[in-house]
């Protein structure tokens, strides 16, 4: 049950990480929320939502680069040696490309 449920998360993770940084961006750096009140150029988000971001976006590369590491060595199959390997590096180009788009 265990092994099935790792495969699952596996092949879920590019949406997991797009699901979650994709809430955080939306609900912390949302300009156009600050341009309908007008204070969208004096307005800038603190310090520790860009932490908080990061810091969830490291985790998260973390998390999902060890799981797609640990599936990746228990499989014998070339197929899903290859899907894996495809997926960490789906994940990682996700991550990236949320991070630098704030």
């Amino acid at each position: 049950m265990k092994r099935i449920l790792f495969k699952i998360l596996s092949v879920v993770s590019p949406f997991l990480i797009l699901a979650i940084l994709g809430v955080l961006q939306g609900a912390w750096f949302d300009v156009e929320e600050f341009i309908e009140r007008g204070d969208a150029e004096t307005y800038r988000p603190p310090a520790i939502q860009y932490l908080v971001y990061y810091l969830v976006s490291a985790l998260l590369l973390v998390f999902f680069g060890l799981l797609l590491a640990h599936e990746y060595k228990n499989t014998s199959n070339r197929f899903c040696r290859v899907l894996y390997a495809a997926l960490l590096l789906l994940n990682i180009c996700i991550i990236l490309a949320c991070t630098f788009t704030i």
